[in-house]
C-alpha cells in the first residue's frame, strides 16, 4: 500500500513499506525528484540505507538530508527505539570526500583506507546530532516550507492513510 502526503501545493511524500524495506519518494509537481530506500532490521536494530537519489537539478539542497532524517524517524517512532545503527555503502562521486552528504551526516567510514570497500556506519542519534547542528546554521528549503524545526522532527509521526493531508 502507498501512502501519500501533500506536504504542501507542490511538495508530495510517497510512503511504501512491506518485508522487504521501505521506499519514500519526494515530487514537486508530480515528478519524483528524490528518493530513498531502506531496509530495517528488527532482530539486530541496524537500519541500512540501500539507495539514496536525487535529481541533478534539485542536488545541494538538503533534500537527500531531509530524506536521511525522515527514514531516522520512521524507524525511531515505528519501533519506539533510538538506539539504532545505521549503515551504508558509499558509492556515491564524493565518496571519501569532504563534501560528502554521508560524512557530513555524521556516517564514518568502516575502514581508514581509501582503496578499500565503502561500508560506513553510525548511530541514529549522532547522525541526528550532526545533521540538526548543520541545520540550524543552514537556512533550508524545508524549514522554510513545511516549517520544520530540526530540532523537534523526532516529535513528528508520519504514518497512514492514502492522501492524507499532513500539517506539520
Amino acid at each position: 500500500m502507498i501512502n501519500t502526503f501533500h506536504l504542501n501545493d507542490f511538495y508530495k511524500l510517497n510512503y511504501t513499506n512491506d518485508s522487504n524495506g521501505c521506499y519514500i519518494s519526494l515530487s514537486y509537481n508530480n515528478n519524483i525528484i528524490a528518493a530513498i530506500y531502506y531496509y530495517f532490521d528488527k532482530e539486530e536494530y541496524i537500519l541500512n540505507i540501500i539507495d539514496l537519489k536525487v535529481d541533478e537539478s534539485h542536488r545541494r539542497s538538503s533534500i537527500a538530508t531531509f530524506l536521511i532524517l525522515l527514514s531516522l524517524q520512521i524507524v525511531a517512532v515505528d519501533n519506539n527505539s533510538k538506539n539504532i545503527d545505521v549503515t551504508l555503502d558509499d558509492m556515491s562521486e564524493q565518496a571519501r570526500t569532504n563534501n560528502s552528504i554521508y560524512v557530513n551526516s555524521g556516517f564514518h567510514y568502516e575502514t581508514r583506507n581509501p582503496s578499500k570497500s565503502p561500508e560506513m556506519k553510525s548511530g541514529l542519534i549522532h547522525i541526528y546530532r550532526t545533521i540538526k547542528n548543520k541545520l540550524i546554521k543552514k537556512n533550508n528549503w524545508f524549514i522554510k516550507i513545511f516549517k520544520i524545526n530540526p530540532i523537534n522532527l523526532f516529535n513528528i509521526k508520519l504514518s497512514g492513510g492514502v492522501n492524507k493531508k499532513v500539517k506539520i
